[in-house]
């Protein structure tokens, strides 16, 4: 666990103990910020999703990966032979950030919502990506969510900028420049 992610644990209990304190919840947010969402993805990025999420999560992955990004998702991910289950527990260890494939579904399945716990008591950050039409408040998430739902491009174009992905172009000018 880094600095970052102890500080936003420990202020994370303290704003549940607390019944929300205005106060704790301004020091939080402070530590969600874009530079730091950008960090915490350098380490790595897991993508949590529901099967029937699957072909959206898979080009989240395809794009972020393209991108340069670090990107975690088990079906691409774990081999044949792997222990998928300790492969899938070793990726949320090491990854800062978890992209949640929001749906109504994903947001009722119990095994998601242990890995979002998971990373909510361990200070990681969690950042919802909505495609669908979904009823919830993300208000625990601290992050807001990156939504794809009205335009595929905008909401890409957001989630790269806040994970801190550089654009192919800029890559493709600064590799035709050397």
């Amino acid at each position: 666990m880094n600095m970052f992610e102890h500080q936003r644990s420990l202020l994370r209990r303290k704003l549940v103990e607390s019944g929300d304190n205005p106060a704790i919840r301004t020091e939080l947010l402070r530590i969600v910020q874009p530079e730091y969402i950008q960090k915490a993805a350098q380490r790595g990025i897991f993508i949590a999703y529901i099967k029937d999420d699957e072909d959206f999560a898979s080009e989240l992955y395809a794009v972020l990966r393209e991108s340069g990004l670090p990107v975690w998702m088990d079906v691409a991910d774990i081999g044949q032979d792997d222990d998928g289950p300790r492969e899938e527990q070793r990726a949320l260890q090491r990854s800062g950030v978890m992209l949640l494939v929001a749906s109504q579904a994903t947001i009722e399945d119990e095994r998601v919502g242990k890995m979002v716990s998971y990373y909510f008591d361990a200070g990681k950050i969690v950042v919802p990506v909505i495609y669908q039409m979904l009823e919830y408040e993300f208000n625990e998430f601290l992050v807001q969510p990156v939504d794809f739902r009205s335009d595929y491009f905008v909401g890409m174009n957001r989630l790269m900028q806040l994970l801190g992905a550089q654009d192919r172009n800029d890559r493709k000018d600064k590799k035709d420049k050397k």
